[in-house]
């Protein structure tokens, strides 16, 4: 996994020797190109693999009362899928490609190697991790003082 970085903004990149990213061998195990709308994972699926995008978008959305809420588009660089394959827990969203899409995907033997071999991704991860779950907590937060009856701030 030598040919993966954290760089400054915290995105994870993958770095090709000339080429295109197809080119590079780590591409050649690990990638691969999903068209617009290719639904990489559902929501309440187990999760097996995590996700670093190389060129695209990816929308993560989440189904509440019957309706799509997106929480996230992710771009070049970033990650997913990671807190199922760490929790060993089911898909707590779904991940649907936002047009041509160049993905690295990674089993759990694969996501731990990787961590195990590059301490800024670790720390990426972790980093990431705390985001969402400060980002969550928010929006409970926010969520239960915009709900009637609920004991809020001062009450």
């Amino acid at each position: 996994m030598r040919n993966l970085a954290v760089a400054r903004n915290g995105r994870v990149y993958f770095f090709a020797r000339g080429g295109s990213v197809t080119d590079n061998p780590l591409f050649e195990r690990y990638g691969k190109t999903v068209e617009d709308g290719t639904v990489l994972f559902r929501e309440d699926e187990p999760g097996e693999t995590m996700y670093i995008i190389q060129s695209g978008a990816v929308r993560i959305v989440k189904t509440i009362n019957g309706r799509d809420h997106v929480l996230a588009r992710l771009e070049k660089g970033d990650f997913f899928g990671e807190m199922a394959i760490v929790s060993r827990t089911a898909r707590t969203a779904t991940a649907v490609a936002e047009g041509t899409t160049e993905i690295l995907s990674f089993d759990r033997a694969g996501f731990e190697g990787m961590i195990a071999k590059n301490t800024k991704i670790a720390m990426r991860v972790i980093d990431t991790l705390c985001r969402r779950l400060q980002r969550a907590n928010q929006q409970m937060q926010d969520l239960a003082e915009q709900s009637p009856g609920t004991p809020g701030k001062g009450e």
